[in-house]
């Protein structure tokens, strides 16, 4: 029987998928032959009329595994459909297909990583938690947590006793997104904390600022943009978001600030716009379907700064 590791995150953008990839290729290197298995997926995006889990979809591509999606992930439920979706699942089909999964991807495997949904307590209401999945499943856990507050372990402590009271067994944590001058308080606090449990600390990992931004397509994607210009530009990191609502003296001053600033501003505003251009901006977001002057273009394709057109006023566009 192969061996089994259930990654999972009590929160969403903790980590798990990158955890669950490198670990994956960690593995690899050592000559193991890696499964992988999400038993339940939520649908961000829709091929044709089929939900699609984009995480099982992304791992399988990276460790060309050779099983179908739907052998990988053999649950979705679209995001915008949860409460009708989850009420129509039997619990029995959803522990069923998920065992049925594990065992067929585990054939010949000397190492099947289970991932966890976006929230830890998803499936409750269908007796599927990560906790009672792993149960079911047999698998230990191996906890991934965003520390964005210290009530980060609190919360983590909390879902390794959850764990516990239904039988699963937590094999260790790592903490992701710790801020480079706490790593020592935060590794110490985290051992005692776990200690009483008798879960080890495993690894922590650094918060990197170009991890966490996001790039110009994604955001484009996002608000649903047309591209006007510097399209070569698409793949920029993003860094803080400006609102060029002001007079020209002050959006300098904020420009020399900043770095790979997005701004956004109105297409009428193409002082704003060559200052922010000249200034280093990543993208520029032109609200109210205003189009800009012709002459922008050409500048904005040789510095290969997006520029991009929404018809939606500065607050909604900010907004999302």
């Amino acid at each position: 029987m192969s061996s089994r590791l259930y990654v999972a995150s009590p929160r969403p953008m903790a980590g798990k998928t990158l955890a669950t990839i490198s670990i994956a290729f960690a593995a690899k290197l050592k000559g193991l032959d890696v499964g992988y298995v999400k038993p339940i997926g939520v649908a961000s995006s829709v091929s044709g009329q089929k939900p699609l889990d984009e995480d099982s979809s992304t791992v399988k591509e990276l460790l060309d595994l050779g099983e179908a999606v739907e052998s990988l992930c053999p649950v979705v439920i679209t995001v915008n459909e949860y409460l009708k979706e989850i009420r129509r699942l039997p619990p029995e089909t959803v522990l069923e297909k998920a065992a049925s999964s594990l065992n067929q991807v585990g054939q010949g495997k000397d190492l099947v990583l289970v991932e966890g949904p976006p929230y830890a307590c998803m499936g409750s209401s269908i007796r599927a938690s990560v906790p009672e999945l792993a149960t079911h499943l047999n698998t230990p856990i191996l906890w991934v947590v965003s520390l964005d507050g210290d009530h980060a372990l609190d919360e983590v402590v909390s879902w390794i006793k959850a764990a516990a009271l239904t039988g699963a067994k937590s094999r260790g944590i790592i903490l992701n997104k710790v801020a480079a001058d706490r790593i020592k308080d935060v590794g110490e606090a985290a051992r005692s904390l776990l200690k009483e449990q008798e879960v080890p600390l495993l690894g922590i990992i650094p918060e990197d600022a170009q991890l966490k931004a996001l790039t110009v397509r994604e955001i484009v994607q996002a608000i649903n943009g047309k591209v006007l210009a510097g399209e070569d530009g698409l793949d920029r990191l993003v860094g803080p978001t400006l609102v060029g609502a002001m007079t020209m003296e002050s959006a300098i001053k904020y420009f020399r600030r900043a770095r790979d600033e997005l701004v956004i501003t109105g297409g009428d505003r193409t002082d704003i716009i060559l200052a922010a251009m000249e200034a280093g901006a990543s993208t520029i977001i032109l609200t109210g379907n205003l189009h800009p002057s012709v002459k922008i273009f050409p500048r904005a394709d040789d510095m290969q700064i997006p520029i991009v057109l929404v018809p939606y006023d500065t607050f909604t566009t900010l907004s999302m």
